[in-house]
């Protein structure tokens, strides 16, 4: 007898999954949505833990794509199962509680993993320049941003980063304050002569 179809072992491969995800997460999918888990994302987890509809029904309903809805799926189930302290579960976010609480976007999350970054206190406690010196600087916003909504204080590394950056402007300002100076000594040494000139040519004294 041949090998089933890749279509049939796939469909049978996802029905495995499904159930799997019922089982572990059927009782959390019939609670209220955690604080750390977006509202969409949410909805098409419970749909398909409690309600039992296939991505790609799902898909259908929100207007995207099955693969999509996969992914998003299957995040949030990674998500649930991530070890936090039990007041997460109602808003309140901890230094042990992992970054994915933090609501960061998918790049954000990835560096600091990358990093070796997978909880807020590994975040605060680490070297942060060294942690994100590869994003830019609406990302790197976006995590000192996070942190400060959820009570979090910014890292030493960036606050001693950004009091060097304030001196370093400071002192670009005293250089170009006295350029300014003397450039403004110059044009008018230079019209004073101008001036002179003219009266010499006009036959007028000399002012003292």
């Amino acid at each position: 007898m041949g090998s089933p179809p890749v279509r049939l072992l796939s469909t049978v491969m996802r029905g495995e999954r499904a159930a799997a995800l019922r089982q572990r997460h059927a009782r959390r999918a019939a609670g209220t949505r955690p604080p750390f888990i977006d509202e969409p994302s949410w909805n098409a987890f419970v749909a398909h833990v409690l309600e039992g509809k296939s991505m790609r029904d799902i898909a259908h309903d929100f207007g995207l794509s099955t693969p999509t809805i996969e992914v998003t799926v299957l995040r949030v189930a990674r998500t649930l199962e991530m070890p936090r302290p039990e007041e997460a579960w109602s808003g309140a976010i901890g230094l042990d509680s992992p970054i994915e609480d933090l609501a960061l976007s998918g790049r954000a999350r990835n560096a600091l993993r990358k990093a070796g970054c997978s909880t807020i206190r590994s975040l605060v406690e680490m070297d942060f320049r060294r942690a994100v010196r590869r994003l830019g600087p609406i990302t790197r916003d976006e995590i000192l941003a996070a942190l400060r909504r959820h009570g979090f204080e910014t890292p030493p590394a960036v606050t001693e980063e950004t009091s060097r950056s304030i001196a370093e402007v400071k002192q670009e300002i005293l250089r170009l304050r006295s350029q300014i100076a003397a450039a403004t000594r110059q044009w008018r040494n230079r019209l004073e002569r101008i001036e002179i000139r003219i009266r010499r040519l006009q036959g007028q004294p000399e002012q003292i």
